[in-house]
């Protein structure tokens, strides 16, 4: 999951996030592509058009995928774009794997170009609701399968430290950056903001600030 914009919608078969060997994510101008592979002869799963959207706004992009029933999913802004189901297996290296962000291990595949903020990594596949509750706010980096959050919110080029913690043991996925720069662009506060869900017991966590309790109202 990541919130993304383009430079431009020109951009050819660039990747926005790679696995290596297992699969890419791409952009092909007005078009979200998942791949399986990550070279060349890669196979297309499926793709989602983004050509609403405007080419001067950020949009959510999740990308999603159950290796129990082969489900490939996109959704745009929380909601449900693309599915298909693909058999074939995707993450086959469950111990250790590379990862490239706007870049790709294969030198004849484009790089993304643009902006990349608030990106997520979970090591399952999230549910519909779970996404349309969760994708237009701020994590507290402790949610349930969370293994990767990154706020770019550093303002440094060279690393994007993952906030993702169980218990404050943090998961340490830091992500290491070349020929990357910070950036003032980021998604607006309609799109992405500080807010939060309650659970089933009404409690709730706001950016890392917890609240336990009976509440029904809340007045600030």
């Amino acid at each position: 999951q990541a919130w993304i914009k383009p430079q431009n919608r020109s951009l050819s078969n660039a990747v926005i996030y790679e696995l290596e060997n297992e699969y890419s994510i791409r952009i092909n101008s007005n078009t979200i592509e998942v791949y399986n592979g990550s070279g060349v002869g890669s196979i297309k799963i499926l793709n989602a058009d983004i050509s609403t959207i405007s080419s001067s706004e950020f949009f959510q992009l999740s990308v999603g995928y159950n290796p129990a029933t082969k489900l490939f999913e996109i959704y745009i802004n929380g909601v449900l774009k693309s599915s298909t189901t693909y058999n074939a297996p995707a993450c086959s290296n469950s111990e250790m794997a590379r990862a490239k962000l706007a870049s790709s291990f294969n030198a004849n595949l484009n790089h993304f170009k643009g902006s990349i903020d608030e990106m997520r990594l979970w090591n399952r596949k999230l549910t519909a609701v779970e996404i349309s509750k969760n994708f237009d706010r701020y994590l507290s980096g402790t949610e349930t399968d969370l293994v990767g959050y990154w706020q770019m919110d550093e303002g440094i080029d060279s690393y994007a430290f993952d906030r993702s913690n169980k218990s404050k043991t943090y998961n340490e996925h830091h992500i290491a950056f070349s020929n990357a720069n910070t950036s003032t662009l980021v998604p607006t506060l309609t799109q992405l903001s500080i807010k939060a869900t309650t659970d089933k017991n009404g409690n709730y966590i706001i950016q890392g600030v917890p609240y336990k309790g009976n509440c029904t109202a809340v007045t600030a």
